[in-house]
């Protein structure tokens, strides 16, 4: 927290006038005409809410809190920042376009393949659950918070929605086994444009007023989203196919073409349905993501690098609109106990009734019960409804917003510092996932998939020579027959316990071409392929571009080429236990200094593929897997 405070001060002092407001409401806050330049506040949006991300990765925090933190600091703490002043009536519709371009990219994630053991407890969370959390939601927040019945009412509906933005990175760093996953990640991505439309709907009914016309709003709106707003979205990404298809845009604009599309579908559904083009958006995201005509990789590349930039924005400015006014009226011991009963009671509630006769054990519920965080759409939908509502002269309309902050920060703290916890106490989750992918089946990646296997680490195997396949199938190993380049081949892998990808294939392109396919699944630091020939060599040449490719695995001189001289040569795969009295050093000079560390293991069991631009230093009490000359 104190480098977000220097970062903001830092921003501050870099601005050429600066003094201190002096008496009224708004004393002690930061003023003066460079601070109310736009161009400073855009930038200190940007530099704060990118800040944030790179702060939270580094010290391994959900970035949604240190993003809530600095929004904070640079708004209501030292008035460095006022997003309604910055934007003013375009305030709204950014965020709704924001937010829109984001849930597309979470529908880019989602796959059918997960959906056959998840489509019943998906479908009774998406119904039943959601009934569920917003009739509660709304009673705790009508009788806990003391809320206008039609401001609870409305809060309930806000709250039904999760964050997808903070399960995902919670997921992919707990790993849990079976359903758990798929089902938190299909419910954050589809619960998000539902929780928007539900509150749209009730807005509307309690605006109504008479019976008649509420029971007409509901139907309308149920129609719009089942015709309207679906329909619009699978049309968009139909279109997207066929321009990607027949190349009638030229390459370097299929990311431009992609993003024009999404913000049209967004605002097409919307003039059926109010928020309406959350939902088109969502669809034309699944739709692209598991059709087979065309590969969307580089759009899903784009779309990821655009999202960290408007989540980053998105919370800096919520959060930064936030104002003392908000934090001092708010009854904290009231919204504390409302959060709490969010927590303890109604998510619990909502998942024991959504999951009735379905086959999860115990465990599965219990922490399904325990992963419901807030996020971006919750805090934006709140911004713009309650809006809505101070316009209308309801009372403590402008309580939701607070409340509703407080209920991200709480949850996301809580559940990201106890969830890992829990998944390790109820065994879901993946202790480990030093396990390996080969990319190629051929005799020496069988030798050092065996190696590895004698060592209690987890390997597959793909290729698409069925000689290999079966192969590696008569010494034990798991192999999958197909092409690594395949649309959609990920989805098809068991990769339980499987956290790193070794493309070891004949080809370079292949080879590379395997590395960004699965790029997205495990990151790229855990991706690693052989080397090619000229990164041994000196070329006056170009060099090629190592951002489309893993990390160089083993050494330089271990190419295909390389690989193939030493093989011929009789090198083999060995495994040695080193200890003091026979060192790494005394262990190069028992094979004449030409055997190569490949891979290295603690005497904990902790693995390290040797990569070739960091010289390998095993020590004693280490093993170490190599490819060395015969004795």
């Amino acid at each position: 927290m104190s480098l977000l405070i220097e970062a903001a001060r830092f921003v501050h002092r870099c601005c050429r006038h600066r003094f201190w407001e002096g008496p009224g409401p708004r004393a002690g806050r930061l003023r003066g005409p460079a601070l109310e330049d736009p161009l400073v506040q855009l930038s200190a949006v940007i530099i704060l809410g990118i800040g944030a991300q790179w702060l939270a990765s580094a010290i391994r925090l959900p970035s949604i809190l240190l993003l809530l933190v600095a929004g904070f600091i640079a708004g209501p703490a030292t008035g460095l920042l006022d997003p309604k002043g910055l934007f003013g009536d375009v305030f709204a519709p950014f965020i709704s376009l924001a937010v829109g371009i984001i849930l597309f990219e979470g529908g880019l994630s989602l796959r059918f393949s997960e959906l056959p053991d998840i489509r019943r407890v998906l479908l009774q969370l998406l119904t039943v659950g959601v009934l569920v959390t917003w009739v509660t939601s709304a009673l705790a927040a009508y009788f806990i918070l003391d809320f206008d019945p039609t401001v609870a009412a409305l809060m309930g509906a806000i709250l039904v929605v999760t964050g997808p933005t903070v399960l995902g990175p919670m997921l992919r760093y707990i790993r849990p086994s079976g359903p758990v996953s798929p089902i938190l990640k299909w419910e954050g991505i589809l619960i998000d444009p539902i929780g928007a439309i539900l509150a749209v709907i009730v807005y509307e009914v309690v605006s109504s007023g008479a019976l008649e016309e509420a029971t007409l709003v509901v139907v309308m709106n149920v129609f719009y989203l089942i015709i309207g707003d679906v329909v619009i979205g699978v049309i968009g990404a139909l279109i997207m196919v066929w321009v990607l298809k027949h190349e009638l845009i030229p390459e370097e604009l299929h990311n431009p073409v992609s993003l024009m599309l999404v913000v049209a579908v967004l605002n097409v559904a919307d003039l059926f349905q109010d928020e309406g083009g959350l939902m088109a958006v969502t669809v034309m995201g699944v739709i692209l993501a598991n059709q087979k005509w065309i590969t969307v990789h580089h759009i899903i590349e784009f779309k990821e690098n655009l999202r960290t930039l408007l989540i980053s924005t998105l919370f800096i400015l919520l959060s930064a609109g936030l104002t003392r006014q908000h934090i001092a009226s708010m009854h904290w011991g009231e919204a504390f106990g409302f959060v709490a009963v969010l927590i303890f009671a109604i998510r619990p509630l909502s998942v024991v009734l959504s999951t009735i006769r379905t086959t999860l054990s115990w465990r599965e519920r219990l922490f399904l019960a325990w992963m419901a965080p807030r996020g971006i759409v919750a805090a934006s939908v709140s911004s713009i409804f309650a809006i809505r509502l101070i316009f209308k002269g309801i009372e403590g309309a402008d309580e939701m917003i607070p409340v509703t902050f407080l209920v991200i920060v709480v949850t996301v703290a809580l559940y990201g510092l106890t969830a890992p916890i829990l998944a390790r106490v109820l065994k879901i989750a993946e202790t480990s996932a030093q396990g390996v992918l080969f990319v190629g089946a051929q005799h020496f990646s069988r030798d050092l998939g065996k190696a590895l296997v004698r060592q209690n680490i987890p390997v597959m195997f793909i290729d698409r020579n069925s000689d290999y396949v079966n192969g590696a199938r008569l010494d034990g190993l798991r192999c999958y027959l197909g092409e690594v380049t395949e649309e959609g081949v990920a989805d098809k892998l068991e990769l339980t316990g499987i956290g790193r990808l070794l493309a070891l294939t004949p080809s370079d392109d292949v080879n590379s071409l395997a590395s960004l396919r699965f790029e997205e699944v495990f990151g790229r630091s855990e991706i690693y392929q052989l080397p090619t020939a000229s990164e041994g060599e000196e070329s006056e040449g170009p060099s090629r571009d190592t951002r489309f490719r893993g990390r160089s695995a083993f050494d330089v001189s271990l190419s295909n080429r390389g690989l193939a001289q030493r093989l011929s040569q009789g090198f083999v795969v060995k495994t040695t236990k080193l200890s003091n009295r026979y060192d790494y050093a005394m262990f190069q000079q028992t094979h004449g200094q030409k055997a190569i560390p490949l891979f290295i293991f603690s005497p904990t069991g902790q693995m390290t593929i040797v990569v070739a631009d960091q010289p390998p230093a095993p020590k004693p009490g280490d093993t170490i897997i190599s490819l060395a000359p015969t004795m």
